[in-house]
């Protein structure tokens, strides 16, 4: 599924190629193509823009179990010294250079333009909590245990028509390959294929899983992962769809304006996840204490629910207090027909 070195025009076989005064990675070409309309733009400045977009249930399926059976096979090759490394502890420190960046270029637009308002507000609240949420797991804060491919969009995955079916025929442009966490590919797998929903997230844990193994604290800290990546990659959709432009310029391109609200509509449902996981101070649901109810003296009255909408849990028997908004647990009698206490 990678390119292999290609052979050079006298037989030989080399990793790099000199032309025109840059190095070039001599790789062999892969057959196929990128599912989806349009998976990639260009900015003004003539930047390549990786738009997402979502793939069919069996394609998708085929990409994540590809990608796990990469992550299995270079296991041994991420402890080298000599191999280049992404720990998420730098991924945060570099997604949190890019927000500053992005947030300076797009101030000027956010007063008439409502994306960006809603950019600016929803990375203030994801980016420090899902950085948090990493730092506070030291092993996968710096650990690094597999290669990842870390830049994993719909443009760069190739598939080809097998027998009705698209099949998967290769992954390109392995220039941010680095030994890291697998967290960071499944995050792309989730918000560049899709966007970011409880279904999709445990759709690529569990196609994932059932290849290589994820510890529980991988699959806790997903969400964050998640939102890391988002904050970065939508900021960076939209300072490309705001940029000011001349009259000579192409138009701006719908499918840019699409995958920057998409990536966009992704942060803002994966932000209340990893929020709710950072705050410690939320109660747990309290359980109810099953009691034995009072006999009321008159059936269809207030004793006979205990109350407008029955006690409190925990209050004692017989109590009037109000239950204060807190929903109760429906009575197993009807209010016609009394039965006595339990004596138990």
């Amino acid at each position: 599924m990678v390119p292999d070195v290609a052979e050079t025009s006298t037989g030989e076989r080399r990793d790099v190629i000199a032309a025109g005064g840059r190095l070039y990675d001599a790789q062999g070409w892969l057959p196929g193509r990128p599912l989806g309309r349009r998976v990639v733009e260009t900015a003004l400045s003539g930047a390549r823009v990786n738009l997402p977009t979502t793939l069919p249930p069996a394609p998708l399926e085929n990409l994540i179990e590809t990608v796990a059976r990469f992550h299995e096979a270079t296991q041994s090759l991420a402890p080298r010294v000599e191999a280049p490394q992404a720990p998420l502890s730098a991924v945060a420190a570099a997604v949190g250079r890019a927000w500053s960046g992005h947030r300076g270029r797009l101030r000027a637009a956010a007063s008439r333009n409502p994306p960006v308002q809603r950019w600016i507000r929803v990375s203030e609240r994801a980016l420090p909590a899902a950085a948090a949420a990493l730092e506070s797991v030291p092993e996968q804060w710096t650990g690094m245990s597999v290669v990842g491919h870390h830049d994993l969009w719909p443009a760069h995955v190739l598939f080809s028509r097998r027998d009705e079916d698209e099949r998967l025929t290769g992954l390109v442009d392995f220039s941010d390959l680095a030994a890291g966490s697998p967290l960071l590919d499944l995050a792309h797998l989730v918000g560049h294929f899709g966007g970011w929903s409880a279904d999709a997230a445990e759709a690529v844990l569990g196609t994932y899983g059932a290849i290589r193994a994820l510890t529980p604290e991988e699959r806790r800290l997903l969400p964050a992962v998640v939102a890391l990546d988002l904050v970065a990659e939508a900021g960076w959709l939209l300072v490309v769809a705001n940029e000011p432009r001349g009259r000579d310029d192409p138009p701006l391109s719908s499918a840019l304006r699409t995958g920057a609200e998409a990536l966009l509509a992704s942060l803002e449902a994966v932000t209340p996840v990893v929020l709710r996981g950072e705050d410690k101070s939320v109660p747990g649901v309290r359980k109810w204490v099953h009691r034995a109810r009072p006999e009321a003296s008159q059936p269809g009255k207030a004793g006979a629910l205990g109350g407008k909408a029955g006690r409190r849990a925990g209050s004692a028997p017989g109590s009037a207090s109000p239950s204060r908004g807190r929903a109760t647990p429906a009575s197993p009698s009807s209010p016609r027909r009394r039965r006595k206490p339990n004596p138990t």
